[in-house]
């Protein structure tokens, strides 16, 4: 974690300007035109960031190009945005969480469910902690209402509980068994993950903005909780109608109109997107599917443009 908290605290101003503290703010300016990846919510899903890893890299606005992502972020040639949500597993997990819930009223006396769970949320924040670290340029994770290791109410986070008490539970965990350095290296990680993405004709953030967020007040979004939360905890039509509209004239004033778009996740969908705001919205998280976004050139078309990602090839002894 400390190679991504550096990394991040390193950027170049014109990358992430800072705060009137010195601090680094929460937007980032993408490298102008070169093709980018986006990863929606991961929710502990390591193949998926494996597999994003392994796919072929984007060219010409599809993966068609002639090596694979990794290979392309060592040279410089693509970049990655994750939208965040890297903890946490969702559905697909459901049964494990009722059953984590029971060793947590008791006290973790036993937690054989609970550490299945924290090897998969912790092993995949690892993963993307160190992509950050080894590609600090073409890499960016962006905050999610997830982010809340300490399921604390402050700094625009809320406790957090889906099928129980998810953050509750995860707080307990790490206090039980992750006690100071570990807790601490994930917590500061946290706190130094930057909100939204620039890029040439688009913005990346976690979910719907729940209203226009003006330059400054996302910079200075360590002092303004109510930009973090209005960033990361939008729900479906709880966003002013044109808080989407507004943000892209502000950051994109140079990009004709019908080129614009604003992509997240947060919130999942039913089959590979779902549009909202007039169609400038898109909604990428899938938690059943392996789906990214691949943003090469305008204007953004989410049939050619949001993919699905084939899995990692296993060998006969990686099978579960």
């Amino acid at each position: 974690m400390a190679g991504a908290v550096a990394a991040m605290e390193q950027t170049d101003d014109d990358v992430r300007p800072r705060d009137q503290l010195g601090r680094p703010g929460g937007l980032v300016r993408l490298h102008p035109r070169m093709p980018c990846v986006v990863v929606p919510d991961v929710h502990a899903r390591a193949d998926l960031v494996l597999a994003v890893l392994a796919m072929p890299e984007p060219g010409g606005g599809l993966p068609t190009g002639s090596g694979c992502v990794v290979d392309a972020l060592a040279a410089g040639r693509v970049q990655l945005v994750f939208v965040g949500d890297y903890v946490h597993a969702e559905g697909r997990a459901r049964g494990r969480w009722f059953d984590a819930f029971d060793e947590y009223q008791g006290g973790f006396e036993r937690h054989d469910a609970m550490d299945r769970e924290m090897a998969e949320s912790l092993n995949t924040l690892e993963i993307v902690a160190r992509l950050k670290a080894a590609f600090p340029q073409n890499v960016h994770a962006l905050k999610g209402n997830h982010e809340n290791i300490a399921n604390e109410e402050r700094d625009g986070n809320m406790p957090f509980g889906k099928f129980v008490y998810e953050g509750a539970m995860v707080a307990e965990y790490m206090d039980l068994f992750y006690q100071g350095a570990a807790f601490d290296s994930v917590y500061r990680f946290e706190k130094t993950l930057p909100l939204i993405a620039i890029g040439d004709f688009y913005i990346v953030g976690h979910a719907e903005p729940e209203r226009f967020y003006a330059v400054d007040e996302v910079v200075g979004y360590r002092d303004r909780p109510e930009v973090v939360r209005g960033l990361t905890w939008t729900a479906n039509d709880e966003a002013e109608p044109d808080s989407v509209t507004r943000m892209l004239d502000a950051y994109l004033p140079d990009v004709v109109c019908e080129e614009r778009v604003y992509l997240g996740g947060h919130r999942p969908v039913g089959g590979r997107y779902h549009l909202r705001a007039g169609g400038r919205y898109v909604q990428i998280h899938n938690p059943d599917r392996s789906i990214v976004a691949i943003l090469d050139r305008p204007p953004f078309d989410p049939e050619r443009d949001v993919v699905e990602v084939p899995p990692i090839a296993r060998g006969p002894e990686e099978t579960d």
